[in-house]
């Protein structure tokens, strides 16, 4: 009796273990697909999230040049031309001095351009570097054209503005000495030489950090300083 229930057991156990390998090689294929899938799914939503932010990287860096740059060489040809008429007697000059009017609207679609990319970089990065260092690189700019074009008592007003940055809390300490001083500013003999190397240091720097800092989401209100 015993050797009967024994021999019953194990075709009962028997007959357990069948039917639940059954039922885990029926299921196995499913979820080894379903799980696949999520897999999938992941890593291809994480390759998209990567060449997103390195196209954003790239657009930005690209557009930061670009906009810097193309008012840069507007401001070199106004100096070269200003220069060789001041080597040059009046009658051997053959240069055609710069249209004001289109000088100073190339200054104002400059200004626009760099505003918004500005406020691209703040919604961009938690960090406020790149937005600072950027916003260093058009106060340098635009002190040069004030230089250029405007009387001495305008130029006075925006230095005196721009001279705050230095002490001005809401830039990053690292950055705040990127920023000339009104001392600096004030200076006739270095104070184009200063302007010029610090609109590459800033222009660099600024770039660098687009480069580095991790991107997030983007964050809500638009917020234009002056200057």
């Amino acid at each position: 009796m015993a050797a009967l229930d024994s021999a019953l057991l194990v075709a009962v156990t028997s007959g357990e273990n069948f039917w639940r390998q059954a039922a885990l090689n029926a299921v196995s294929p499913t979820v080894a697909a379903l799980l696949g899938g999520l897999v999938v799914s992941v890593l291809i939503q994480q390759a998209q999230a990567r060449r997103e932010t390195r196209t954003l990287r790239q657009d930005l860096s690209t557009e930061m040049m670009t906009v810097a740059y193309a008012f840069y060489f507007r401001l070199t040809e106004v100096v070269r031309v200003e220069q060789h008429k001041a080597a040059t007697p009046s009658s051997q000059r053959w240069v055609v001095p710069p249209n004001p009017e289109r000088f100073t609207r190339q200054f104002e679609e400059f200004r626009i351009s760099a505003r918004v990319l500005e406020e691209r970089l703040r919604i961009s990065f938690r960090d406020d570097s790149a937005r600072w260092l950027w916003h260093g690189v058009v106060d340098m700019l635009t002190a040069r054209y004030y230089r250029l074009v405007h009387i001495r008592e305008r130029y006075e007003g925006l230095i005196k503005m721009y001279s705050q940055h230095p002490k001005d809390p809401e830039i990053p300490k690292q950055i705040q000495s990127l920023f000339l001083t009104l001392e600096e500013f004030d200076d006739e003999e270095t104070v184009d030489t200063k302007i010029m190397t610090q609109f590459e240091v800033m222009l660099n720097d600024s770039i660098n950090e687009v480069l580095r800092r991790r991107i997030q989401a983007l964050r809500a209100g638009a917020v234009l300083q002056p200057g």
